[in-house]
């Protein structure tokens, strides 16, 4: 990389930087100060990379949703609509970047954690193959078989310039054993290249066939996709619907004397992963923290159910025994990998394509968690699909890019999908899309609803005082000046603060007798 080129990105909270906090989002890490930096952070500063910060993320950077809980935690608001969700867990990172603090930002990717929030932001993402992005001890781990550091960026060039920074080229991989043969982890990407003739494969199991566990496209999303089908088809790519019901029974079998209705997406091997992993990785680091303070201190009551029940699944093989396990990794997820190979073989398929998600970012839901964990089968109920979690159990390279917003302004995204391997492709996949569908809108200014306009004004408040309202005084009023339409996430936000909260309604008008708590400075002008 030239001299001239000093990039900037965001870290979340699990990445290891020498003297900063790497709290991983939950309690017992709080005062976790790292002797020194991850080696990918490293040969990003080497590269005269600067970071900008670090970022906040799911707690254990896990959960697809990462909402306030009940005692006063927050997480990183959307910028498209603070009313809604940032998705995660690396929700932190795409907020930054939407937000233009950043131009890109590294993330984690366990099942998704870096796509989601990607696609709830508008981004471009990558999930690179398996050990081709140093995930070492410098980063608290989740599952070691399915983790990965992944990138994000608004614009594909600039996830390719990040890409070029901390890829490790030089190095080899299976995977973790996901294929026999070591792969390089060297790219070579077209930036010229032509979506003419390129045959995409749409797999019945990832999204466009409704199931017994997903309603399919929800009606406020297929709007965008439907379009972005259609471009694409107009660009020359050939679309390819295929039946891929078989894999689903693969990952199943997978693991053995497994069922469908014990095993939801192999969740029994993480639960051999993440309370080792956790344990490997406090005493790597000479914490004097165990597992179990680690858990009781959790502050997201799912996150600590799941912890709990994988702590208790791993003590009483509730799944089988570590045999399973170990057959798991030699035969079963193997053999998953061989299935999407021939598939794309066969087929002649330069990549999968599918959505991220059925539906909408999911609105935030104040106090409450959105995956409720289910003790009866081990496993999370969410209110929406996300389509994130087979190709890391391939070792798979996968991409998202942003296609359009929603009636609501809502962000909508695709990603392409390839078994390990396949980075240069999906990287060249995604700068051809980036040119067909042009730059993606920015976030409204200011950042509180969908559809809101940057001439929103405030005036100062009035109170039972003299002077400038303090910190903790009671005041009486004030006023919001709007020339457009508004959200009350207005009032709200402040009132997570706790300054006051206004109805919930959209506002046209002057706003005035809130109660509230007055702040230290009322907003100014947006």
């Amino acid at each position: 990389m030239s001299q001239e080129v000093t990039p900037a990105t965001t870290l979340g909270l699990h990445t290891t930087l020498r003297r900063y906090p790497t709290t991983c989002a939950t309690p017992a890490l709080a005062d976790f100060f790292p002797a020194s930096s991850a080696p990918l952070v490293n040969q990003y500063l080497a590269a005269n990379g600067i970071v900008l910060g670090k970022a906040n993320l799911g707690e254990l950077q896990s959960g697809y949703a990462t909402n306030p809980t009940s005692n006063g935690i927050t997480t990183a608001l959307n910028p498209y609509d603070p009313t809604r969700t940032s998705s995660g867990s690396s929700s932190g990172p795409a907020v930054a970047v939407a937000s233009r603090v950043a131009p890109f930002a590294l993330c984690e990717d366990t099942g998704g954690s870096c796509r989601l929030p990607a696609a709830a932001q508008g981004l471009f993402s990558l999930r690179p193959t398996i050990g081709c992005y140093n995930f070492s001890d410098g980063l608290q781990p989740y599952q070691i078989t399915r983790d990965t550091v992944g990138s994000m960026a608004r614009t594909a060039g600039d996830l390719v310039l990040l890409d070029s920074i901390v890829r490790n080229s030089a190095a080899k991989t299976t995977g973790n054993g996901a294929v026999a043969s070591a792969l390089s982890c060297a790219v070579n990407v077209n930036s010229s290249m032509s979506l003419k003739g390129v045959r995409l494969g749409l797999p019945s199991t990832e999204g466009w066939v409704p199931s017994a566990t997903y309603d399919g496209i929800s009606g406020e999303v297929a709007v965008p996709i439907n379009s972005a089908l259609a471009k694409l088809r107009s660009a020359g790519a050939v679309l390819v619907p295929f039946d891929s019901t078989t894999f689903q029974e693969l990952a199943v079998s997978a693991w053995p004397g497994a069922t469908a209705e014990t095993i939801n997406n192999l969740d029994a091997s993480s639960d051999y992963e993440s309370i080792e992993v956790l344990g490997r990785w406090l005493a790597l680091h000479n914490s004097s923290l165990s597992v179990t303070d680690v858990i009781n201190q959790i502050n997201r009551p799912s996150e600590k159910q799941s912890y709990q029940a994988a702590a208790m699944t791993s003590s009483t093989s509730v799944y089988g025994s570590t045999e399973n396990f170990v057959q798991y990794l030699k035969y079963g997820r193997p053999a998953l990998t061989e299935y999407w190979t021939q598939v794309m073989a066969n087929n002649s398929f330069t990549a999968l394509l599918y959505p991220v998600q059925n539906t909408e970012t999911l609105p935030i839901a104040s106090g409450l968690d959105y995956a409720v964990f289910n003790n009866a089968t081990g496993s999370f109920v969410l209110p929406q699909a996300s389509f994130t979690g087979d190709d890391p159990q391939i070792a798979g390279s996968s991409g998202n890019f942003p296609i359009g917003l929603t009636s609501s302004g809502t962000p909508t995204s695709l990603q392409f999908v390839g078994p390990p391997g396949h980075d240069s492709t999906i990287l060249s996949l995604l700068l051809a899309v980036e040119t067909l569908f042009g730059d993606f809108p920015a976030p409204p200014n200011p950042s509180v609803c969908s559809g809101c306009v940057s001439n929103v004004t405030t005036q100062q408040a009035t109170y039972n005082g003299t002077g400038q309202p303090a910190v903790g005084e009671v005041w009486s009023s004030y006023g919001l000046s709007f020339t457009g339409a508004n959200c009350s996430q207005t009032l709200k936000s402040y009132g997570a603060s706790g300054v006051g909260v206004g109805p919930a309604s959209k506002f046209n008008g002057t706003v005035a007798s809130v109660t509230g708590v007055a702040p230290e400075n009322l907003p100014g002008t947006a």
